[in-house]
């Protein structure tokens, strides 16, 4: 069944890239600011995260390397 359903996948996608157009699209200078929004956004949910569960990978750390985790 897995391979069928690969099989199928793969069948769709190179149909997909077979039958395609081209694509007259207009990418505007806005979009730059657009992207390093997003890329300030993950950046800071990445700092925020890690801040957040810092006592957590602090302990799991510690319990790797053979030291004795943080009350």
């Amino acid at each position: 069944m897995k391979h069928f359903l690969k099989v199928l996948l793969l069948a769709i996608v190179s149909i997909s890239f077979i039958f395609t157009s081209p694509a007259y699209c207009y990418i505007n200078p806005g979009i730059g600011s657009l992207v390093m929004q997003v890329f300030i956004a993950v950046f800071f949910t990445a700092i925020f995260t890690i801040k957040h569960f810092w006592k957590n990978i602090k302990n799991y750390l510690a319990k790797k390397f053979g030291k004795h985790p943080s009350q």
